[in-house]
């Protein structure tokens, strides 16, 4: 484990998550259990570095997001937009809003890692924002983005699998020992 001194943010490498590493003090830190210590209110928040294949997955589709992102706005507006989903799948740029302003600094895209075409026809009709279609666009305006982006997403949530699921049960033994201890007093 390792934090930059003036930060309160708990940073634990990914191998020490995937080999079962006791986890405690950095629990503790991270959540809580060291307020009696002169550190300042923990931020509830673990930082893991080093997940395998993250940085290689970031290479390989930054790039790919970039060219989405410079497409022409009538193409991905007309054809990548999905407002029938409340945009919850394909491009969204300036429908959130900032105060009553609408966002215009960023843009998103949303699609369904697992499939492109999720639930019945007749769930996706009724529920149009929970079972978006994913929108891709064409092959020859980003080649390789569908492709990648599955990929890219499998990769990632593999070792997240692995890895975080043992995070997520040091913590639920964490916060049930700190249960246990209230419930005693």
């Amino acid at each position: 484990m390792s934090t930059d001194p003036p930060s309160r943010l708990v940073i634990v490498d990914y191998q020490e998550i995937a080999s079962s590493k006791d986890l405690s003090v950095q629990l503790d830190r991270a959540f809580g259990g060291h307020l009696s210590s002169s550190d300042s209110s923990p931020l509830g928040i673990i930082a893991v570095r080093n997940v395998p294949n993250f940085v290689s997955a970031k290479q390989n589709f930054l790039p790919l997001a970039h060219a989405l992102a410079h497409l022409d706005a009538q193409y991905l507006e007309q054809e990548l937009s999905d407002p029938e989903s409340m945009y919850n799948a394909g491009w969204s740029h300036g429908k959130e809003k900032l105060g009553d302003e609408p966002d215009f600094a960023k843009a998103s895209y949303y699609f369904n890692p697992l499939t492109d075409k999720p639930g019945t026809d007749a769930e996706r009709e009724k529920y149009p924002a929970s079972y978006p279609c994913n929108k891709w666009p064409n092959e020859e305006e980003v080649p390789q983005l569908k492709q990648v982006s599955f990929h890219v997403f499998i990769a990632i949530l593999l070792e997240f699998v692995d890895g975080f699921s043992r995070l997520i049960y040091y913590v639920c033994i964490y916060s049930s020992k700190r249960l246990l201890k209230h419930w005693a007093r």
